[in-house]
C-alpha cells in the first residue's frame, strides 16, 4: 500500500503485479471527489499510473512504499558527541547571521538582530534599557539549529534587546444597543504595547 501525494490529499494506491494502481472507487480524503486532484498526465487508461512514479514533482518519495522485492539501504546517523563538536565547531569558527524564536508576553517571535518586535504588553524596564530575554526557544545559524526542552540553556544563547517605547494602541470603541429597551453601553479602551529592537543573538560553543 502507498499514498499519492496531491494538491489537496491523499488518494490510496494499491501494488498489483509491481505496478501502481489507483485503487477502485479511491476517493480524495479532502474534499471526497473520486480522482479530482490527481493529474491526467500521470494516469493512463485504466487508471495505471504512468512510469516515473517517484520522478514527478507531485510526488513525494516519502509517501511512496517500495514493493517488498527491493532492497532498502540503511545509511548510519552520526553519533551525539561528533554532532555536538560540529555545532560546537561552527560556532568558534563563524556563525554567521544567527537567528532565535523568543517568547514575549506569551507570545513567540522569529528574530535577528536589528528587529523591532511589537507586543500588548508592558514590562517593568524603562524606555531605553537594555534587557536580556530568558525564554529563547530555539536559536540557529547556517548549517545548524539549536532546539530547547523546552528552553535553550542561558549558558549557551544570549539574546539581548533595548527598550525603544511603550505606548499603547490606537483607540477601541465597543458599543451595545438594543433598540426599544432603553438600553444603549459606551466604551472605549486601549491595548498597553511595547516595542523592543533585538541588538544581539550571542552563542557559546558549551553543547555537550
Amino acid at each position: 500500500m502507498a499514498l499519492l501525494k496531491t494538491c489537496a490529499g491523499l488518494l490510496d494506491l494499491i501494488y498489483t503485479n509491481s505496478v501502481p494502481r489507483l485503487r477502485r472507487g479511491s476517493w480524495c480524503r479532502m474534499c471526497r471527489y473520486a480522482y479530482h486532484h490527481t493529474s491526467s498526465s500521470m494516469i493512463g487508461s485504466s487508471g495505471i499510473i504512468k512510469p516515473l512514479l517517484e520522478q514527478s514533482s507531485i510526488i513525494s518519495k516519502r509517501f511512496v512504499t517500495q514493493p517488498s522485492s527491493s532492497k532498502h539501504v540503511l545509511v548510519p546517523f552520526a553519533s551525539r558527541q561528533e554532532v555536538l563538536q560540529d555545532v560546537n565547531q561552527e560556532i568558534q569558527v563563524d556563525t554567521g547571521r544567527l537567528f532565535a524564536i523568543i517568547q514575549v508576553s506569551s507570545k513567540q517571535f522569529k528574530v535577528t538582530a536589528e528587529d523591532l518586535i511589537q507586543f500588548n504588553a508592558h514590562i517593568a524596564a524603562d524606555v531605553g534599557d537594555r534587557i536580556v530575554l530568558q525564554k529563547v526557544l530555539l536559536v540557529g545559524g547556517d548549517n545548524f539549529t539549536v532546539i530547547g526542552k523546552p528552553l535553550v540553556s542561558p549558558e549557551v544563547v544570549r539574546v539581548e534587546a533595548t527598550v525603544l517605547e511603550k505606548t499603547h494602541s490606537e483607540k477601541k470603541i465597543l458599543f451595545r444597543f438594543r433598540r426599544r429597551k432603553n438600553y444603549k453601553k459606551y466604551k472605549e479602551m486601549w491595548a498597553n504595547q511595547t516595542i523592543l529592537r533585538i541588538n544581539t543573538i550571542e552563542m557559546n560553543p558549551v553543547l555537550s
